[in-house]
């Protein structure tokens, strides 16, 4: 990993104004207490997103809410609260049905925190680069984020080959304010890191509210069935609610690339970061 030169200003276009040959990808994460972490991503195209921005938004103005948000709506709290289970199953059917249909092509990425915590000082040795912006300061990328950010936007640049005209991808991220500032840099460190055969790829990135983004919203969508799948396989707690269809449709898809990160697959991780 290449030491960046200042934080870029980065817009993420919306669906209505992507060019031919860029993509959009919606990314967004999920957490477990008990020590699991997920990043998930949605690709696609202008077509393939206005599509499915026409169905979200439909679902939105006939249930009468401003997002879809899993956590709450699987607990039906916050913005859910008052909601009956039939209404809570009903609206998760109608989500997962749209992107099930919709040939967006999922990115998942999920990390045993157990796992991580038991390399910390050696991740925390090799992910330590000189700081962007303060001379003689260094600035650490060991946080597991911040590694599964980057494994997110490499695996989805490697995709974009797949459709056809397109050369670069656009990526709305979750808003994390206390992450976005490093996150921008690595961004940019993997932008100017002339080692790497996806740079040119690598298109406009921004943060934005969950609530005005319906791609995040997707990725939200993803990430926590994802990290329900990957509790009940690597911790064995099964979800309380199961509804194993979309996360069986995802993972058989060829449209899935799908990461799952344990004690077994740290001493690639270790190598690969060195």
């Amino acid at each position: 990993m290449q030491p960046g030169v200042g934080i870029l200003s980065y817009l993420s276009p919306p669906v209505s104004t992507l060019a031919s040959h860029q993509l959009l990808a919606g990314c967004d994460e999920s957490y477990e207490d008990s020590g699991a972490f997920c990043t998930a991503g949605y690709l696609g195209n202008a077509a393939q997103w206005a599509d499915v921005e026409r169905q979200w938004h439909s679902l939105l103005g006939r249930e009468g809410i401003v997002e879809i948000h899993m956590s709450p709506l699987v607990g039906r709290s916050g913005l859910y609260s008052g909601w009956d289970r039939a209404r809570s199953d009903r609206v998760q059917s109608e989500v997962h049905s749209i992107l099930l249909t919709s040939n967006l092509r999922a990115h998942v990425i999920a990390i045993d925190l157990r796992a991580w915590q038991r390399h910390q000082p050696l991740i925390q040795s090799l992910r330590t680069v000189p700081h962007a912006t303060r001379p003689g300061a260094t600035e650490s990328y060991a946080d597991h984020y911040f590694w599964a950010f980057q494994h997110s936007c490499e695996s989805i640049a490697g995709d974009v080959d797949r459709y056809s005209g397109a050369t670069e991808v656009a990526f709305a991220f979750d808003q994390l304010d206390q992450m976005k500032e490093r996150a921008e840099r690595l961004y940019q460190n993997l932008r100017q890191d002339s080692s790497l055969p996806f740079t040119s790829k690598l298109g406009n990135l921004s943060f934005v509210s969950s609530d005005r983004n319906v791609a995040v919203q997707a990725a939200d969508v993803l990430a926590y069935e994802a990290k329900r799948q990957f509790m009940s396989v690597v911790f064995g707690i099964a979800p309380q609610q199961e509804r194993p269809v979309y996360w069986q449709a995802v993972s058989m898809s060829p449209n899935a690339r799908i990461r799952f990160i344990t004690d077994a697959q740290m001493p690639g991780v270790l190598k690969a970061m060195s």
